[in-house]
């Protein structure tokens, strides 16, 4: 839904690019008190609710216990982010993906405009219905993605970056403790492989009840002429007094990631 002044009449844009949860970064609202998306609840928690037969993508009983009345805007959300998917495995990891990445971003937007955004309420933490809703947890109490998310971006004090393809990334640190935050953070880029193509680290004292932008970079000075696709940054607090945050240059759908092959040692 399109931001609006007090009279306006309520606008949509019913597009992959109208859906995405890019858009929170267009909202400063005071207070955010309601806003989420939705994901599939695990296999798990399918399987047992499924009636035998209908567990895969498109069966009429996966869209019974779809609780979005509008579920091609869930379908296009995931479209623009992760890509279309093709099978009942994509669905869950897709959606659930989505979800986590979409709120991270919305909170985080939230967080780095105090104070002239006072706070923000996810819908939804838990869940009444066995199958794909708001929630973070499941019918069952068993977490999807998003839930692990907010660990880190409801944390007191946030690590953050602000960035979009193509432009500059910029350092926040968010700090709700009433006491003065100081550290010492490390940024780092990093190819897929492993290699190493950046690291700096910034000292940063922020106030109490603050958000602050420390530092902000080109993608070129961080990437180093290495591929957007193929790097991620992390970022950290030498002290280990805030959690770290991952970031990508690009969405996951663009991400150039290579086969890991899994070894099971046995003792």
């Amino acid at each position: 839904m399109e931001p609006r002044q007090f009279g306006e009449n309520l606008g949509q844009d019913y597009s992959v690019e109208g859906v995405s949860f890019k858009n929170y970064k267009k909202d400063f609202t005071k207070f955010s008190s309601e806003f989420g998306m939705h994901a599939s609840s695990n296999r798990y928690t399918l399987e047992k609710n499924l009636p035998e037969g209908t567990f895969y993508w498109g069966s009429d009983e996966m869209s019974y216990h779809n609780k979005d009345y509008h579920h091609q805007k869930g379908i296009m959300l995931m479209e623009g982010y992760t890509g279309i998917l093709t099978n009942i495995e994509e669905y869950m990891n897709f959606s659930m993906l989505t979800q986590a990445e979409g709120l991270k971003c919305g909170i985080e937007h939230y967080r780095r405009n105090k104070q002239n955004t006072s706070g923000a309420l996810v819908w939804q933490l838990n869940d009444c219905w066995p199958g794909t809703s708001w929630s973070m947890v499941d019918y069952y109490q068993l977490p999807k993605a998003s839930w692990y998310y907010a660990k880190k971006f409801f944390h007191p004090l946030l690590l953050t970056i602000e960035h979009d393809a193509g432009q500059d990334v910029k350092v926040w640190v968010v700090n709700d403790h009433l006491e003065t935050y100081e550290d010492m953070l490390e940024l780092k880029v990093v190819s897929f492989s492993g290699e190493e193509l950046f690291r700096t680290t910034v000292e940063v004292t922020i106030p109490g009840n603050a958000s602050k932008k420390v530092v902000r970079f080109t993608e070129e000075e961080l990437l180093g002429g290495f591929s957007a696709n193929e790097a991620v940054i992390c970022l950290s607090s030498l002290n280990e007094k805030a959690k770290r945050n991952v970031y990508y240059f690009r969405d996951h759908k663009d991400l150039v990631l290579p086969e890991s092959p899994l070894v099971v040692g046995m003792n």
